[in-house]
């Protein structure tokens, strides 16, 4: 959210002050209640001249809306922005505060009416945020439904990377490992596209291609699995990675989770062990910051002009 709405819609969910000002005009509530907020700033958007200031202002009334549960009329308030992309921006919102309460159907109907087609769009970003909240839950079935309705095959199968995660970071890493899995070709191509290995009108660049967010959630789940302490675990993860490249993210990732636990020379040895080129670039830096963290202003000094040596 822009930091102008975030101030807008904190402002709007604050009590206990004896007031608040939006564009010179007064907001008295006493006692500072969300409804009298609300009244207060719904009659002072219409004062305002500009109607990119109005959308603002919806916005920010719709956000706060659906923070307290009133998603019917935070909908009703997003029907008053003119703009389509800070509509659509306001609707995924709502998306957002649904899925956190557990109403999902709610969300799911609210994000198929959100109109946005831009690659990422907010109506994507909506069905991905609400499969999220599902997948942290345990359904990750209806998450994988859900993220069906992105018709973009790049954040399709991104948001089904961000199913897998979730799964993850509610602890459940087998549940994890097995929604990773299903990231792969069905989910990217038509039976047709498939065929000639296109998506969305262009030529894939290489076999692996599809696979990248597979790739990616494995990493993820890697770097999860080191924060909560397991790191030998996560780097049989990484290292079951048949990517290259992700499988030196992975790493890098459990590098840096290293030196967050103080452990700087583990973190050597893991990003020792990176074979990619470059792919060590994020576990070195880890390890000067960490080295500096820990007083070593020598070492790490040395390995910041070795990195600069290395890297440029």
């Amino acid at each position: 959210m822009r930091p102008f709405r975030q101030a807008l819609v904190l402002g709007m969910l604050s009590v206990g002050f004896g007031g608040m000002v939006v564009h010179g005009s007064p907001i008295e509530c006493a006692p500072a209640t969300a409804d009298c907020l609300l009244r207060a700033a719904r009659e002072a958007t219409g004062d305002l001249g500009r109607q990119l200031q109005r959308d603002e202002a919806h916005f920010a009334i719709t956000a706060a809306l659906a923070e307290l549960g009133r998603l019917a009329e935070a909908v009703q308030e997003a029907g008053l922005i003119e703009n389509p992309i800070t509509m659509a921006e306001a609707e995924a919102e709502i998306v957002r505060a649904a899925a956190l309460l557990g109403a999902f159907d709610t969300a799911f109907e609210i994000a198929m009416e959100i109109g946005d087609a831009r690659n990422r769009s907010a109506k994507d970003l909506a069905l991905e945020t609400l499969a999220i909240e599902q997948a942290a839950r345990g359904l990750i079935d209806e998450a994988f439904d859900t993220v069906v309705a992105i018709n973009n095959p790049f954040r399709r199968s991104e948001a089904q990377a961000a199913i897998a995660v979730s799964v993850a970071r509610s602890g459940d890493i087998p549940s994890a490992m097995h929604a990773a899995a299903r990231i792969g070709m069905d989910y990217w191509f038509t039976a047709e596209q498939n065929r000639f290995k296109i998506a969305s009108g262009l030529v894939a660049r290489s076999d692996r291609f599809d696979h990248y967010w597979f790739y990616e959630a494995l990493a993820e789940v890697a770097r999860i699995q080191s924060q909560s302490g397991d790191i030998e675990v996560g780097l049989q993860t990484a290292h079951a990675i048949p990517d290259l490249g992700g499988r030196a993210r992975a790493m890098a990732g459990i590098a840096a989770e290293q030196v967050a636990q103080g452990n700087i020379e583990a973190a050597l040895t893991t990003a020792r062990r990176i074979e990619a080129s470059y792919g060590d670039h994020e576990a070195m830096v880890a390890i000067s910051d960490g080295m500096a963290a820990a007083g070593d202003f020598g070492g790490a000094l040395e390995m910041a002009l070795a990195i600069q040596e290395a890297y440029g």
